[in-house]
């Protein structure tokens, strides 16, 4: 029997800050194996940002959203782990900065809890709609568009106190003066993981 996972693929990344405060659009690589149907979803009202090479990606991601924060304003730092798919990009609001290399599993924060977060709330709605579709005597099917939506929202169930504690067990400190800027809804320093 063929599953989701043969026949499609998925990569999720995200980004946040220490605090917690700020949680922005993810991006999703999605890979389909050919003579697949395709479904169309307008990009626009996918809750990610969608593409099909990581390549691409990673560099068009980095320049979009530099322009956002140029429009902000805002200069960020943003951790990046040690890896060939994370290309140096010249950008102007954004500073990267790659962590030293056989150190991500200590210095970054998503591998301090977050991705153990995401994946076990992913896994419940997972088997909810699994149970459900069983239930409802309907044939089991998980479409990529189904992932994407059931990552999104497990995403957004994760706790700001969550992301704050992965990122202290991490070593990224959010100072007093960055913490009281967020409050008012100030810019202020991002640490970031990617």
């Amino acid at each position: 029997r063929e599953t989701a996972r043969d026949s499609e693929r998925e990569r999720e990344g995200a980004r946040n800050n220490p605090s917690g405060a700020e949680l922005n659009r993810r991006f999703a690589v999605v890979r389909a194996r050919r003579g697949r149907k395709s479904v169309f979803v307008p990009v626009a009202r996918l809750p990610c940002v969608v593409r099909a090479k990581v390549v691409f990606l990673i560099t068009d991601w980095l320049k979009e959203w530099d322009k956002q924060l140029a429009k902000e304003k805002r200069h960020i730092l943003l951790a990046v782990d040690n890896c060939p798919a994370h290309p140096p990009v010249q950008t102007e609001f954004i500073k990267l900065v790659f962590l030293p290399p056989n150190t991500t599993s200590v210095l970054q924060p998503l591998d301090q809890g977050i991705i153990k977060a995401l994946k076990v709330k992913f896994r419940k709605k997972l088997v909810l709609k699994i149970i459900n579709q069983e239930e409802q005597g309907k044939d089991i099917k998980i479409s990529v568009l189904d992932a994407i939506l059931m990552i999104s929202d497990a995403w957004n169930d994760i706790s700001t106190t969550t992301i704050r504690n992965c990122f202290h067990h991490a070593g990224f400190k959010a100072s007093e003066v960055s913490l009281d800027r967020e409050r008012r809804g100030e810019m202020s320093d991002a640490a970031v993981g990617l």
